[in-house]
C-alpha cells in the first residue's frame, strides 16, 4: 500500500501532471523549506543527504535543477526537466530530509522554528486520536506545503494517512512518510 501511494505521487494523478513543469531547482526548494520550517539564520542544505558539503554529493546537486552562467554573463536555469537521474536524486534528498523530520519526534534533528516545532510535536503524538484531528493535520500540511496545492490534495493526503496502515503506525515513520508525501508532491516540487 505504501509503495503504491508513492508511485501515485511520482507518476501524477491526472491531466495537470501530463503538462508537468520543471523542478523548481534544489536551491529554491532549500530556501522554501528553510523559510517555512527553520529558525531565522538556519538553512536546510540538501548536500547533507548526498555526502555532505565536501563529498561527491555536492557535485550532484546541479542535476536537480540550478541556475548557472555558462558564458557571456547570461544566467539560465538548467537540468530542471524531470528525468530518471534527477527524480532519483530528488527522492534520495527528500527521503533523507523527511526521515530527519520524523526522527525529530524522538530527538531534535534540525533547528526548526518554534512554530513548526509546536505543530510537529502535536503530530508526534501519532497514533493518538489527538494527532489525527483536522486541526493538527491541517496545521502540519500548511506548515510544509503552504498554499502550493489545492484543498483536494490535502484531503487525499489526510485520508490516506487516516485510512492506511499508517493509521496505527508509530509517530516517527508516519511523520517521515507524511513529510515525504508533502515535499515530493508535484504541486510542491514543480514550477507551475
Amino acid at each position: 500500500m505504501k509503495i503504491l501511494f508513492f508511485a501515485f505521487l511520482i507518476l501524477g494523478s491526472g491531466p495537470a501532471f501530463a503538462e508537468a513543469g520543471h523542478f523548481r531547482g534544489y536551491r529554491l526548494v532549500e530556501q522554501i523549506l528553510s523559510e517555512r520550517l527553520t529558525m531565522p539564520g538556519y538553512e536546510i542544505f540538501f548536500y547533507d543527504y548526498l555526502g555532505g558539503p565536501y563529498g561527491t554529493g555536492r557535485n550532484l546537486l546541479p542535476l536537480m535543477g540550478s541556475r548557472s552562467s555558462p558564458g557571456g554573463g547570461q544566467i539560465e536555469f538548467r537540468n530542471g526537466e524531470p528525468n530518471s537521474v534527477s527524480t532519483l536524486l530528488w527522492y534520495l534528498v527528500l527521503d533523507g530530509f523527511s526521515k530527519d523530520v520524523g526522527e525529530s519526534c524522538v530527538t531534535t534533528r534540525r533547528a526548526f522554528s518554534v512554530d513548526f516545532t509546536t505543530k510537529l510535536a502535536e503530530l508526534c503524538r501519532w497514533p493518538a486520536e489527538s494527532a489525527k484531528s483536522e486541526k493538527v493535520m491541517q496545521d502540519f500540511w500548511l506548515a510544509v506545503m503552504g498554499y502550493d496545492a489545492p484543498k483536494s490534495e490535502y484531503q487525499a493526503w489526510r485520508d490516506f494517512f487516516l485510512r492506511s496502515s499508517y493509521s496505527s503506525e508509530s509517530a516517527a515513520p508516519t511523520v517521515a512518510a507524511m513529510t515525504l508525501a508533502l515535499v515530493y508532491n508535484p504541486h510542491f516540487l514543480l514550477n507551475k
